[in-house]
């Protein structure tokens, strides 16, 4: 089931961000990384798999990305995945953290990340 759930929304989200049109980034349907931190902020936020995976794209995309609005992209695009999951079928509506606790996590990852890449 969860294999399923995770190929459903690896399927779906790129459809979901393009039919998206807003003056806001969306994510790059080839930028797989991002797609992965983008499922796993849906599915599992608290999980250290989230945390390695956020720092890792942090640390090789930080150099010219606006990190406030990726987190604000993975924040709202992992919301609206998960709201689809759930109108399939399967899944909470809601994730396992706030928006809020996960936007502050993820700068505080960000710092972190940041930091340790150093000049």
């Amino acid at each position: 089931m969860k294999n399923t759930l995770i190929l459903l929304l690896a399927l779906l989200l790129p459809v979901f961000g393009a039919a998206q049109q807003t003056e806001e980034p969306s994510a790059d349907p080839t930028d797989t990384s991002l797609q992965e931190v983008i499922y796993l902020a849906a599915l599992h936020p608290g999980k250290e798999e989230f945390d390695t995976a956020w720092s890792e794209y942090v640390r090789a995309n930080h150099d010219g990305m606006d990190v406030d609005a990726t987190i604000e992209k993975v924040v709202k695009e992992s919301g609206v995945a998960l709201r689809q999951t759930r109108a399939m079928g399967g899944g909470a509506t809601k994730r396992a953290i706030p928006d809020s606790e996960l936007r502050e996590k993820m700068q505080a990852l960000a710092a972190a990340a940041i930091e340790d890449d150093g000049p």
